[in-house]
């Protein structure tokens, strides 16, 4: 009578597949955190924004972030000078921001001729 050998290998392969999908989910969730600045919008009557317009984002300590980089509302202004064009400036200011802010950074954005500027609100629907 023969006796019966029990095989002592793992198979690797599901292993690795979930080891995968665990990393690019984890890579891909962190990609989208770490780009959202998170700002408390006021609340006021809106309608939605047609196209891709440029993001300026003052949070509530009074940053300043253009397109996800921290600048100074100069800087901003220096930026947009000659890339604006017809491309609509959206403002989504903290409401507990600093009102010195964000006229600091309008008048930065008027000196250099930007026109098209919108502030971004929470719209709340009237029933």
């Amino acid at each position: 009578m023969k006796k019966r050998r029990y095989s002592t290998e793992i198979e690797l392969t599901p292993l690795i597949d979930v080891l995968f999908m665990l990393i690019v989910f984890f890579v891909l969730t962190t990609s989208f955190i770490a780009s959202g600045i998170r700002v408390d919008l006021p609340a006021a009557k809106g309608s939605p924004v047609e196209g891709s317009p440029l993001v300026i984002t003052i949070t509530k300590e009074g940053n300043v972030f253009f397109e996800g980089s921290r600048m100074s509302p100069n800087d901003i202004a220096s930026a947009l000078e000659h890339a604006v064009g017809d491309r609509l400036v959206l403002i989504k200011a903290d409401k507990e921001s600093a009102y010195g802010v964000v006229v600091e950074l309008l008048d930065a954005l008027g000196k250099v001729g930007v026109n098209h500027l919108d502030l971004a609100v929470e719209d709340v629907r009237t029933q």
